[in-house]
C-alpha cells in the first residue's frame, strides 16, 4: 500500500517521496516532492492511476544520526563480517 514516506514512480520524470496520500472517493490526492530537484508536486489521480503507481525499493539514507552511532554500526557490521570469513 503507498502511504506517506514510500517512494513511488509514475508521477513525474524522477521519483517522488509521498509526503501525503488522501483518498477523495473515486480520486486520489497525492502530494509529494521529487527526490532530484525538490520540486512540490500536488496531483488529483484516478484510482486506475493511483493503482499503476510503481513503488521504489531504494532506500533514503538518513545522515541525522550521531556520528558515534554510525561508527558503532559499521564496527558490528565489520566484526561480523570478520566472524563469518575466519
Amino acid at each position: 500500500m503507498l502511504r506517506e514516506g514510500k517512494i513511488v514512480e509514475g508521477l513525474a520524470d524522477e521519483p517522488v517521496v509521498l509526503v501525503k496520500v488522501e483518498n477523495l472517493g473515486d480520486y486520489v490526492l497525492i502530494k509529494g516532492k521529487t527526490l532530484r530537484s525538490g520540486t512540490y508536486l500536488e496531483r488529483y489521480i484516478t484510482k486506475q492511476e493511483f493503482g499503476e503507481l510503481r513503488i521504489n525499493k531504494s532506500t533514503i539514507i538518513a545522515f541525522g544520526a550521531k556520528a558515534s552511532d554510525v561508527f558503532l554500526a559499521l564496527e558490528t557490521a565489520r566484526y561480523r563480517h570478520v566472524m563469518t570469513v575466519s
